[in-house]
């Protein structure tokens, strides 16, 4: 009851933001007005393809109303995080945020054994890495940077970039971004 409560909130202010009343809906949707009613105060569920019917008629972005309408939850536990890349069990990306928010952040590690170069020919935002464990180094428009436990970078969007693992032992290094591509 209480995410189809948050989702008819959400239903109803889209709706009244639009200045289009129940019985305007109902006419653009072919839905009755007592069940897009039932669907704003959270008295039924709306089935997917209700909902997206009405997020159509509204103009509103379907998974961006689930999205909103999904619990918050601040805490990502370590044994918890979800992996995004594995490779060969040389590097492992894993996320660190919920994936769902607008902050989004990865640890990296690179495995004990593993010195290869990561080469990235850039992303759609900028990003920030933060040296957690081991050194590497990090080029950047052709220049090499020494990087140490503690050491950030930051990284502009479309910039290309690649690092490599210097140290012996397990290295990791965590990314924060505004978004992931």
């Amino acid at each position: 009851m209480e995410n189809n409560s948050a989702i008819g909130n959400k239903l109803n202010l889209a709706r009244k933001n639009a200045g289009v009343t129940l019985h305007e809906l109902s006419v653009r949707t072919g839905l009755s007005v007592s069940c897009l009613s039932n669907m704003e105060h959270g008295v039924t569920s709306p089935s997917v393809k209700n909902l997206e019917t009405v997020c159509t008629a509204l103009e509103i972005d379907f998974i961006q109303l689930l999205n909103d309408t999904m619990s918050f939850n601040p805490i990502v536990r370590k044994d918890e995080r979800k992996l995004i890349f594995r490779d060969s069990h040389r590097v492992q990306y894993r996320m660190i945020t919920d994936s769902r928010q607008q902050l989004k952040g990865s640890v990296l590690t690179v495995d004990k054994d593993y010195y290869g170069e990561e080469v990235s020919y850039g992303h759609t935002c900028d990003e920030l890495l933060i040296i957690e464990k081991g050194n590497f180094v990090v080029t950047l428009e052709n220049k090499e940077y020494m990087l140490s436990p503690g050491d950030t970078v930051y990284i502009r969007a479309n910039m290309p970039h690649k690092y490599r693992k210097v140290s012996n032992g397990d290295a990791m290094l965590y990314c924060v971004k505004t978004n992931m591509d």
